[in-house]
């Protein structure tokens, strides 16, 4: 070199692995180096190369401890969490403080879809996510993710300098950045996620730091698997309370249903007196008494008619009911066809455009049912998707009808964009007598439909928001209907017939006998079921037996069943009628007819007909 005389250069080392030079030049106006000079350097040489090896010693020992307490403070702030997304970013975070310009991507995966997406990512990775057309929560491109499956070298690295393949190199170089890492989130078997990091050229991943890398995603591992295990804990546990709440609530029902039961059963027994002889003094020769005795009967055979409606709620599936073959689609047509007056002509006259709309799958199979109760069913529910549109206050209201299969069932969905139900009333909107719409409410149209779902073998399926309006599926089971042979009904003439009445209800004896004696029968009444037994045996023994036996079947001591089964056995040809407050349904198989109470003259009148009938045939 111009102007040096002499150099001299002395290598550093750090124990056996050299680590720099020490370099000496001696100008030309200078004295040549002497040797303990020369000595002296290689000896200086000797003190700086264990400087600079303790001085690196304690850069790394410093970093590993800010890794060690940045890897601490992630683990402990994610444990405290149990949101997967929320740990992401705690995550993306913590890496942004040891990579700065890194570009940092947390992945999630979901094995229910069999897919990653992306949960977290810093400025810099979101620079990355736009380059691959994706934002934060979409999934990543199904092309692409064979790159996110571990393998079992764990972490992969690619440097784009080097020209290796990544099918995410030209978003990554667009973004600036010239390698890439990913580092999958493994506990076992179980995929959880991954990290991905793009650095750029400036600040390449160095040994120490992927070491940190994969122990940071070791510790999100276990971390994120706590966090399922927790989620799937409380989604179990929330079915179960949604399980115990259903079962409590059925079991509310079934106590409201027996109470029910009771109280129509005493109302009944009550109205048999004032209904009987109602019909009977409209025979009067009293013309006042004729004029009185229809607003009499048709007052009782209102109360009838809220008392039937009350045993709609718990009445079951008789064993004798005839079930016919029912089409749903045709049951909608009919219901909209004669609802129209309520939920398209009233509510205009207040100025309220109601819009109905039908989506009906024609390709639904018929079900076994009861035509009737389903068109009540769907007339009930009609009319209170009109009054939830009505209460809402709005000018315009949707009531959408739909039928579809599902599965073994036929679903009928009746929905409103009314003014809905908060969580308390949809609970409670089945129960009898519950009701919003105050005095103009008799809070049984749901109870009803509930119980007419009941008695299909189906379910009632109710979803409601405050504000948002109502969705209720009427779930029906698809079933064929056994067929019946059709019997040709001949008019048969009934003689005087010789009749035991036995009932604990004295009201109930008294009425019976007026109105068995005004169709011309000969009556004998007993006030238990033991007496009714005595009587009859005692009838037996004298060699006058009794024609008709007609029995309630609710009494003390010996019930009306018993009473049928005692005297079935003893004359398995005796025509039986049962009587019953708590509905026909009710009645005991062997029996020739039921009635519910209150009893009307002609009904009465059939029913000894139809038993005469089947038991004197031509």
């Amino acid at each position: 070199m111009e102007g040096v005389k002499e150099h001299a250069a002395v290598a550093l080392w750090a124990g056996e692995t050299p680590i720099g030079a020490l370099c000496v030049d001696n100008l030309l106006t200078q004295r040549p180096m002497a040797p303990e000079q020369l000595e002296a350097l290689r000896l200086f040489a000797g003190y700086a190369g264990i400087a600079i090896q303790n001085a690196r010693l304690w850069e790394e020992r410093q970093r590993r401890a800010v890794q060690l307490a940045t890897l601490n403070q992630l683990v402990h702030t994610a444990n405290q969490r149990l949101d997967p997304a929320s740990i992401a970013r705690l995550a993306v975070a913590a890496l942004s403080e040891q990579w700065a310009k890194a570009g940092i991507i947390a992945f999630l995966y979901d094995p229910t879809t069999a897919q990653f997406y992306a949960a977290a990512a810093n400025e810099a990775g979101q620079e990355v996510l736009k380059g691959l057309n994706l934002h934060l929560g979409s999934p990543f491109p199904a092309d692409k993710m064979p790159l996110l499956l571990p393998e079992r070298e764990r972490m992969k690295v690619w440097d784009f300098r080097r020209g290796e393949f990544c099918p995410l190199k030209d978003a990554m170089e667009a973004a600036g950045f010239s390698s890439f890492v990913l580092c999958p989130i493994v506990l076992g078997e179980e995929l959880l996620g991954a990290l991905c990091l793009a650095f750029p050229p400036q600040e390449p991943l160095e040994e120490e730091r992927a070491q940190f890398l994969q122990a940071t995603s070791e510790h999100l591992a276990v971390v994120l698997h706590n966090a399922h295990l927790f989620n799937r804990l409380q989604s179990a546990y929330e079915e179960l309370r949604q399980a115990q709440m259903a079962l409590l609530h059925q079991e509310r029902l079934r106590a409201l249903g027996q109470m029910a039961s009771g109280v129509a059963h005493e109302i009944n027994n009550a109205l048999v007196p004032i209904l009987a002889f109602a019909e009977l003094l409209e025979n009067s020769s009293d013309p006042d008494v004729r004029v009185a005795a229809p607003h009499v009967r048709r007052a009782v055979e209102d109360i009838v008619a809220t008392v039937r409606r009350l045993q709609a709620f718990y009445r079951p599936h008789h064993h004798d009911e005839v079930l016919e073959s029912v089409q749903v689609n045709e049951i909608v047509r009919q219901v909209i066809a004669m609802t129209r007056p309520r939920w398209y002509d009233m509510p205009q006259k207040e100025g309220i455009t109601i819009r109905l709309t039908m989506a009906l799958d024609e390709s639904l199979p018929p079900i076994a049912g009861v035509a009737s109760e389903l068109r009540e069913a769907l007339t009930n529910l009609l009319f209170n998707a009109v009054d939830a549109i009505l209460a809402k206050g709005e000018k315009q209201g949707t009531i959408a009808l739909r039928s579809y299969r599902e599965g073994g069932q036929v679903v009928v969905e009746v929905q409103d964009d009314g003014i809905g139900m908060d969580e308390e009333t949809r609970h409670r909107c089945i129960e009898p007598f519950f009701t919003t719409k105050g005095e103009q409410g008799s809070g049984l149209g749901l109870s009803i439909v509930y119980g007419i779902a009941q008695r299909h073998g189906g379910q009632l399926e109710i979803e409601s928001a405050l504000g948002q309006g109502t969705t209720v599926r009427l779930h029906l089971p698809i079933r064929t209907p056994t067929p019946i042979a059709s019997l040709e009904q001949v008019e048969l003439e009934v003689p005087s017939l010789r009749v035991l009445v036995i009932d604990d209800d004295a009201r109930v004896l008294s009425v019976l006998r007026t109105m068995l004696e005004h169709l011309g029968h000969c009556v004998v009444t007993a006030p238990s079921g033991r007496e009714g037994l005595r009587l009859f045996e005692v009838a037996l023994s004298q060699g006058d037996p009794f024609d008709l036996v007609i029995t309630d079947l609710g009494m003390p001591e010996i019930s009306g069943e018993e009473v049928v089964q005692r005297l079935k056995t003893i004359a398995p040809s005796l025509p039986l009628i049962v009587l019953t407050g708590w509905g026909r349904e009710q009645a005991p198989p062997g029996v020739e007819a039921a009635l519910s109470k209150p009893v009307r003259l002609h009904e009465l009148r059939e029913a000894i007909k139809t038993v005469w009938r089947k038991t004197h045939p031509r």
